[in-house]
């Protein structure tokens, strides 16, 4: 049950730009229609294009981005994308649950900020890990990351993920006592 995400930014970057590529070729259509001078001069292009041949580094240069771009947005098409719903374990009925990835970070750094000497925390879910980064007005930082560890470790262990993921935890000194 592990939901990806959309792939809605190159789709959205491709179909502006084939918008924006009709726009201007209808806009130009229209006003050659209209016997107005067009905002895309098709003869001219046509002559600049005509010049050109296979071999020329223009072109070449063209098509190899053309290339590029196509292979970048193919690439975000077709690789998974972080999972944004992370699978509970199964028991005995063989449900399929899961909990969603933004409100698992918000629970996590909930219980890190209840670990004594901690003001603030931010967890980041990858696939596999879990990043912590709590901050702390304490000079003396002993021990503190095992504790904020221990508390992000009990509570994936009531929440029961389908597969446990490693936590890491940082600790940062706060704004103001640096």
């Amino acid at each position: 049950m592990n939901r990806l995400p959309r792939r809605t930014v190159p789709a959205l970057v491709a179909g502006l730009v084939l918008l924006a590529a009709c726009v201007l070729v209808a806009v130009s259509c229209v006003q050659t229609i209209a016997g107005a001078r067009p905002a895309l001069p098709f003869d001219a292009l046509g002559r600049a294009l005509s010049a050109l041949t296979l071999g020329d580094p223009r072109v070449l240069a063209a098509g190899g981005l053309l290339v590029l771009l196509g292979a970048v947005l193919l690439l975000c098409a077709v690789l998974p994308g972080t999972p944004q719903v992370f699978s509970l374990a199964t028991h005995e009925g063989g449900a399929a649950a899961g909990v969603i990835r933004h409100g698992l970070a918000r629970d996590l750094a909930e219980r890190a900020r209840r670990t004594d000497g901690i003001t603030a925390a931010r967890v980041d879910l990858g696939t596999r890990t879990v990043r912590v980064t709590a901050r702390t007005p304490l000079r003396d930082q002993s021990g503190l990351a095992e504790r904020v560890r221990a508390g992000i470790d009990a509570r994936l262990a009531e929440v029961e993920l389908a597969r446990d993921p490693l936590v890491r935890v940082r600790i940062v000194p706060d704004r103001g006592t640096r």
